[in-house]
């Protein structure tokens, strides 16, 4: 097993790696509540928890909750509070 990474908001290891039952794996911190889904395996979940990048600047706050934005799956800013993204709007065509 992969060893989790501690929350890189609060620094816990109070974390939880969930399976839904609909090849939806959960994984997040109990203290502070970021969290992360969507993932077909397990593996893909710690791999992406393991990787991801606390913000550098106070600016990196969501606009909505106010909750720190990390780097979503895409590289982008996301917030896993409220899922604002500021990527570009796709478009149409």
């Amino acid at each position: 097993m992969t060893e989790l990474k501690n929350c890189p908001f609060c620094g816990s290891n109070n974390l939880h790696l969930t399976h839904n039952g609909m090849q939806n794996w959960v994984i997040g911190c109990g203290v502070c509540q970021v969290e992360m889904e969507n993932f077909v395996d397990r593996e893909q979940a710690i791999k992406a928890w393991n990787t991801r990048t606390p913000p550098e600047e106070d600016d990196d706050i969501c606009p909505n909750c106010e909750q720190p934005l990390m780097c979503g799956q895409d590289g982008l800013p996301f917030c896993f509070g409220c899922g604002y993204s500021n990527a570009p709007p796709e478009e149409e065509g």
